[in-house]
């Protein structure tokens, strides 16, 4: 199975929109049918898979917590760089992934759904092969690497189910996306014409 993603146009959309040079991006990672007949779609291969993870910590002092959840953070950073097949990002409010480091993880704590809790997320990824025929083999890949983190104090390390796939440079497919949007426009044009005729 390959993993592909599909860029969702709907002709209004404005491709200065597309991330431009080597953003990366997360994109919608299965078919998607919204029932709206003015979409149109590009498949193409996504470049990294990458799977949610939870950091939480319910020590009793915040500056415990926070210590305990940097720690955490140490030793997942050290695992990746021993792991040439894993990378460590954050996606921000306009979902570009961005490297993860100590001070963006810092910015990004907050409290938890209980009192006495602070809680952080991040991603662990990996590309993407172009000959990938196991998609449910990157996804395990990830979430053993995130089992093998050994958790400080009292942090709990959490993986959700749902994995996401990015793309570098989306802005590479503007023209064979423009061009899909003329053609699909042209035909319609054609076909509304011969009915009113």
């Amino acid at each position: 199975m390959r993993l592909l993603f599909i860029i969702l146009m709907s002709f209004g959309f404005s491709f200065s929109a597309l991330a431009q040079g080597e953003d990366e991006i997360v994109v919608t990672g299965s078919r998607i049918s919204s029932g709206n007949s003015s979409d149109v779609f590009l498949e193409k291969k996504g470049d990294y898979l990458l799977l949610e993870v939870s950091i939480e910590n319910d020590s009793r002092e915040l500056s415990t917590r926070l210590s305990e959840m940097e720690a955490t953070l140490g030793n997942i950073i050290k695992a990746a760089a021993n792991d040439p097949e894993i990378e460590l990002s954050l996606i921000d409010d306009n979902n570009f992934v961005r490297p993860l480091s100590q001070d963006t993880f810092k910015s990004g704590i907050t409290q938890g759904r209980r009192p006495d809790t602070s809680i952080a997320h991040l991603k662990v990824k990996t590309n993407i092969p172009n000959n990938v025929e196991d998609s449910f083999k990157l996804a395990v890949k990830l979430a053993n690497f995130v089992d093998g983190i050994e958790e400080e104090g009292r942090t709990k390390i959490s993986t959700y189910n749902d994995v996401a796939v990015s793309v570098v440079n989306p802005y590479q497919y503007r023209d064979e996306l423009r061009a899909k949007v003329l053609r699909t426009l042209g035909l319609r044009q054609m076909h509304w014409g011969l009915i009113t005729a």
